[in-house]
């Protein structure tokens, strides 16, 4: 998952610029893309994020805030969890014994 540098807000916002249940393969990658257009800066998500792995790409040097403030901000919502449908709920498990 790849988020556009287009997306963002100003390095002081807390609003987010996403929302929503985000998941990627096991070895897939939710990257925040670059961005250093003044107003798209910093990234906001709230929700459920799952990757493998995370790629924090935002710097928020053009505005002179990379020690004071956070390029990236992601907070947890779990009314989407309990609203999301009963499908996206269940995870089908297989056990299965194997020879050794």
């Amino acid at each position: 998952i790849s988020i556009s540098p287009t997306v963002g807000g100003l390095y002081s916002s807390s609003t987010p610029a996403v929302e929503g249940v985000y998941i990627t393969s096991p070895a897939g990658t939710f990257a925040t893309g670059t961005s250093t257009n003044a107003g798209t800066e910093r990234f906001v998500g709230k929700g459920t994020f799952v990757a493998g792995n995370f790629s924090l790409q935002r710097d928020l040097e053009s505005v002179g805030q990379n020690s004071n403030v956070s390029a990236e901000l992601f907070t947890y919502n779990p009314a989407l969890l309990f609203n999301m449908p009963d499908s996206m709920r269940e995870v089908p498990i297989t056990w299965q014994e194997v020879a050794p």
